[in-house]
């Protein structure tokens, strides 16, 4: 019921549902979820709270891993974002939008050389059609001084 909820933007209903199922069974999906959600509503204490908790119920997870590395770079603790993104590619490395983070957040921690190979891998690896993302990751690259 909450991924349904979810879907049509009902995210406080969502969150109510992934809540009672949460009392149930202790879930790691459904620690994501409700991470997810909370990132959402940009309540990032509690979608960080939710997301290590699903991290650690299950290290596995590479898109618990990218969301909680969206919520440690928005709250600009980009040693974790960093870590968790590692974490994600680790897991998952077709998993090309945490490449993008990557490439992001290295660049705010002054790693030129790392953001390029993250930007680079991205831009390797999305689909074409997504020409605004595209767009985007060159025009980092751009100001890092690279062309592909």
């Amino acid at each position: 019921m909450g991924v349904l909820f979810f879907q049509q933007k009902k995210t406080d209903d969502a969150i109510s549902a992934w809540s009672r199922a949460q009392t149930i069974k202790n879930d790691p999906l459904v620690l994501m979820y409700l991470g997810v959600a909370y990132l959402q509503k940009n309540d990032l204490s509690k979608a960080e709270t939710y997301l290590l908790n699903s991290t650690k119920a299950n290290d596995q997870n590479h898109l618990a891993h990218f969301n909680l590395g969206i919520v440690f770079q928005k709250q600009n603790k980009l040693a974790e974002a960093e870590r968790s993104f590692v974490r994600c590619v680790g897991l998952s490395p077709e998993y090309f939008p945490a490449y993008y983070n990557l490439g992001i957040v290295e660049r705010s921690l002054g790693r030129k050389t790392e953001a390029v190979r993250a930007l680079k891998i991205y831009l390797k690896m999305i689909p074409p059609h997504l020409t605004t993302q595209i767009a985007d990751a060159r025009a980092i690259l751009s100001e890092l001084g690279v062309t592909e």
